[in-house]
């Protein structure tokens, strides 16, 4: 399993470097899944063109990104044909609800045995223990957009515990360890 979980996506584009070396393929062979499901508002949606260029900044062709909204994720059925999927910021709490009555978890778990996620703000919450709501892959709180981070390196999860990050950070979940990039 392997979660970059980002308040700003790649705006920091070390870490899009990162997330692509972790799928462990060149960028015009990535399959990738957006998911824009958390933007709810205007000004949300409006920041999406900014996600897929992200993306497409990679270098992952056009053809091989996907979009598809949380409802549609559990009638996908080749959620393991997916390399890396991207969950866009917005509003945590619709994110959450979609996730849990659409049976998303179930499709997470398939996909997490042998792709990447990434999130961004509420997509990156939606994964952590900060509500009952949320998906709780991180044992902690997860704040992000923060004006001070978490310090940089390797880091311990403890339940009950927060871990902060500023726009330029990421906080990646890979194979047991936990580590902020900045």
């Amino acid at each position: 399993m392997t979660l970059f979980l980002t308040s700003a996506g790649f705006e920091n584009k070390m870490v899009g470097r990162k997330a692509l070396e972790a799928t462990g393929k060149r960028p015009e062979e990535l399959k990738v899944l957006f998911i824009p499901t958390a933007a709810v508002t205007p000004r949300q949606k409006a920041i999406l063109p900014l996600c897929v260029g992200e993306i497409l900044e990679l270098g992952v062709k056009r053809e091989n990104l996907r979009e598809v909204e949380v409802a549609g994720i559990a009638k996908l059925g080749n959620i393991e044909d997916y390399d890396l999927m991207y969950v866009a910021g917005g509003d945590t709490e619709h994110l959450t609800k979609e996730m849990r009555d659409k049976g998303f978890k179930e499709a997470l778990d398939r996909f997490l045995g042998r792709g990447v996620f990434v999130g961004v703000s509420a997509g990156s919450i939606a994964l952590s223990s900060s509500s009952a709501d949320c998906l709780g892959y991180l044992a902690c709180d997860l704040r992000v957009h923060e004006e001070s981070g978490s310090a940089p390196g390797e880091i311990a999860i403890v339940p009950g515990g927060t871990v902060k990050l500023t726009d330029n950070q990421a906080l990646v979940l890979d194979g047991g360890r936990a580590l902020v990039l900045e």
